[in-house]
């Protein structure tokens, strides 16, 4: 979803109660086991009350446009938008790989956004310097064999992150959950299921 579409004609609800909008930042979508993990993400976010938008990187941009396209820019003016149009529900910023440093880098710094999730995150190769700076809430998923940033990586990252967080390792998974993409929406339901959000209204937000 770009910026300038309309919010309500994107949004994916949950079947009761709409407690936050999560905006899922998605990676190139350029193979089946993506658009998988997305799915399931996509299910566990609406599975613990959450409306889900999603910030899509453009398929193909002409040359001149695709030089000046920023998608940190696109994705920080798509949570303004959805505050513009739903301005009574708290955000959730939600990355999957390449598309965590997006979520957690503007969601950080967003004063909207209430909770961080980051699925796959690679830490050990992209500067979140802002997320370990953030007071919000922070939730990461990450698979055990994770190629792209090692679980060692993953836990150096993790024990550097301030209060209130947690994180879920799922066993045997790699950077692409392959045969265990399933186990994030699982995962997602026991990080967040009871999450209770009126605990941190108000939760010091960064400008």
């Amino acid at each position: 979803m770009s910026a300038e579409a309309n919010v309500s004609d994107q949004l994916l609800r949950p079947n009761g109660p709409i407690k936050a909008i999560a905006v899922v930042a998605v990676p190139p979508l350029t193979n089946p086991a993506r658009q998988e993990v997305i799915a399931h993400i996509t299910q566990g976010l609406l599975r613990v009350g959450c409306a889900v938008v999603k910030h899509e990187p453009p398929a193909a941009l002409p040359l001149e446009d695709g030089l000046r396209y920023d998608p940190m820019k696109d994705y920080r003016a798509l949570l303004d938008h959805v505050v513009a149009h739903v301005p009574t529900r708290p955000l959730w910023a939600v990355g999957y790989g390449e598309g965590a440093y997006l979520a957690l880098h503007a969601g950080a710094k967003h004063r909207k956004v209430q909770v961080l999730l980051g699925i796959a995150t690679p830490a050990e190769t992209l500067d979140f310097s802002t997320m370990k700076r953030s007071k919000k809430p922070k939730f990461l998923i990450h698979g055990e064999r994770d190629e792209v940033c090692t679980l060692k990586g993953l836990r150096r990252f993790y024990g550097q992150l301030s209060e209130p967080r947690d994180v879920a390792i799922i066993d045997s998974a790699d950077h692409a959950f392959d045969g265990h993409a399933s186990e994030i929406a699982d995962a997602i339901e026991e990080l967040l299921g009871d999450f209770d959000i009126a605990a941190y209204r108000n939760w010091p937000h960064e400008a």
